[in-house]
């Protein structure tokens, strides 16, 4: 144990992710989260969305209706549809029906959530 005659320390490796280390609305990266794993999931993005909600009012950080409104449309759209829209309108060209109805799904959501966060930004 450290501090007792003998005592070895262990060498180990930590790891930092700096990559998007920013000083923000947890929603940026769940936007994110939302934006590449859309296919790889069993819920739809709006399920997710709300679990997320629900789960902060579970440890007492409830969301205000207006508040939540806000971090959520422009997360989606900074954190998600920023990065990966690009991504989802190139596959609604794929040769694969199931990959284009999937992507048209996805690219109505992301179209959506764009439109609804504009206010929020002065557009």
């Amino acid at each position: 144990m450290e501090g007792q005659p003998g005592y070895v320390p262990q060498p180990r490796t930590i790891v930092l992710d700096w990559q998007d280390a920013t000083f923000g609305s947890p929603l940026l990266d769940l936007g994110y989260f939302i934006g590449i794993n859309a296919s790889r999931t069993p819920f739809g993005p709006d399920e997710v969305l709300q679990a997320y909600r629900d789960s902060l009012a579970t440890f007492a950080y409830p969301y205000q209706p207006l508040a939540w409104e806000r971090d959520s449309e422009v997360g989606m759209l900074v954190g998600g549809a920023m990065r990966i829209i690009w991504k989802v309108a190139l596959e609604t060209q794929s040769d694969d029906a199931a990959v284009r109805s999937r992507a048209a799904e996805q690219l109505a959501w992301w179209s959506d959530k764009i439109i609804r966060a504009g206010h929020w930004i002065g557009s």
